[in-house]
């Protein structure tokens, strides 16, 4: 269920994506639908941002990224208790979805549809 502080804020969505384009238009989609955006282009900046500011409603993450890759993302958020509850959408490609079993995978290429209802399927009400 969504508290109250949720509530009266902006949801904020990570998006985690060396490919710049995919980043803006993630940005643009979510923006406009109301989510607090902040974008990162590898797992190493996305840790960053999720330590300075609070953490996210929603991870998108991609898994092919320098200097800390998707996977190695998913160890350390496991393993961080600050960030471990942190619902995380993995953007893969499809090669990669097959490798991903119970996760909750957006596959690349995505619509704005798809996307927004990735994000918002971890965002209702339980």
């Amino acid at each position: 269920m969504l508290d109250a502080a949720r509530a009266q804020r902006p949801l904020r969505v990570i998006v985690v994506d060396d490919d710049a384009d995919v980043r803006r238009q993630a940005e643009r989609d979510l923006g406009a639908a109301g989510y607090a955006v902040q974008t990162a282009s590898n797992g190493v900046d996305a840790f960053d941002t999720m330590w300075r500011n609070q953490a996210p409603d929603v991870l998108l993450l991609a898994l092919a990224l320098p200097r800390m890759d998707g996977w190695e993302c998913l160890e350390e958020l496991q393993e961080d208790e600050a960030l471990a509850h942190v619902p995380v959408v993995v953007m893969a490609e499809p090669q990669q979805a097959s490798r991903l079993p119970g996760r909750d995978v957006l596959t690349k290429p995505f619509t704005p549809s798809q996307l927004l209802a990735a994000v918002a399927s971890h965002l209702l009400p339980a």
